[in-house]
C-alpha cells in the first residue's frame, strides 16, 4: 500500500510538471540589430573570462555564444 501511494504521488507530480511545460513558449525578440549588438561586446566577455581565469587561477577555459538556436561564436582559452 505504501508503494502504491508513492506511485501515485509521483505520477501525479509528473503529469503537473509535464502540463505545465506545455504552455512555456520561448522569447520573441523584435530588435533587428541585437545580433550586432551581441557581437560588439564579445572582446568584453573575452577579456572578463581572462581575467577570471588569472584571478581564480583556472588553467583552460571553454565557451560560446548561441543566438537564436545557432552558434555565433565559440572560444577556448589557456
Amino acid at each position: 500500500m505504501r508503494y502504491l501511494l508513492s506511485f501515485i504521488l509521483f505520477t501525479a507530480g509528473l503529469a503537473v510538471s509535464l502540463s505545465a511545460q506545455k504552455g512555456y513558449k520561448p522569447p520573441v525578440f523584435e530588435d533587428p540589430g541585437r545580433l550586432e549588438k551581441i557581437q560588439a561586446v564579445i572582446p568584453e566577455i573575452e577579456r572578463q573570462y581572462l581575467e577570471l581565469m588569472e584571478k581564480q587561477h583556472i588553467p583552460g577555459l571553454a565557451y560560446g555564444i548561441v543566438v537564436d538556436g545557432k552558434l555565433i561564436y565559440s572560444k577556448d582559452l589557456g
